[in-house]
């Protein structure tokens, strides 16, 4: 009796989920950043909205591993989705309904997000409603740094700001 050698079962395991990493199997291509933000059907990994998602994505996980939270796929998904909200909802404020990823005003409402998560605690064990109360102060709080950032390139630095600083003291 002959025996076949049987060659071990090797499986593998998909790391993306979703429709969109469902790609048809040729190059991957990219263009340049200012191209836009999609190519042959995807997104440019290149792009200038990339840049932002990745971004949004990467702050999310390490606002999750600062505040030794559990960092799972569903936790970072979700604190993405909310990062996104607040820097698209901010930039559309600023900008007069421009919500494009692509956009150096997405940049920069990156950049306030960033200085709001470090200064804003979040509400973890919080409902539903404390999320939206973050994230709406977290708006206000975006789309006040890109006015005052951009009423200082409008008029300078105008007025006497020693008289508000002399009034303010740390808390105790």
């Amino acid at each position: 009796m002959t025996t076949a050698t049987r060659r071990p079962r090797t499986t593998t395991r998909r790391l993306a989920t979703g429709p969109a990493q469902r790609q048809p199997q040729r190059a991957w291509r990219e263009g340049k950043p200012y191209d836009g933000a999609v190519i042959d059907g995807h997104l440019d990994l290149n792009s200038y909205a990339a840049t932002a998602v990745f971004g949004v994505t990467e702050l999310a996980v390490e606002t999750i591993s600062r505040d030794g939270v559990p960092v799972t796929a569903a936790s970072v998904r979700a604190l993405t989705a909310v990062f996104g909200r607040v820097v698209l909802e901010s930039q559309a404020q600023v900008t007069h309904g421009d919500r494009d990823w692509q956009a150096g005003a997405n940049t920069r409402m990156r950049g306030t997000l960033r200085t709001v998560v470090t200064t804003m605690p979040l509400p973890w064990g919080g409902d539903k409603r404390a999320w939206c109360e973050w994230g709406r102060a977290a708006t206000g709080r975006c789309t006040a740094i890109a006015r005052i950032a951009l009423g200082l390139f409008a008029d300078g630095p105008a007025f006497d700001a020693t008289a508000v600083l002399v009034t303010l003291s740390p808390r105790a």
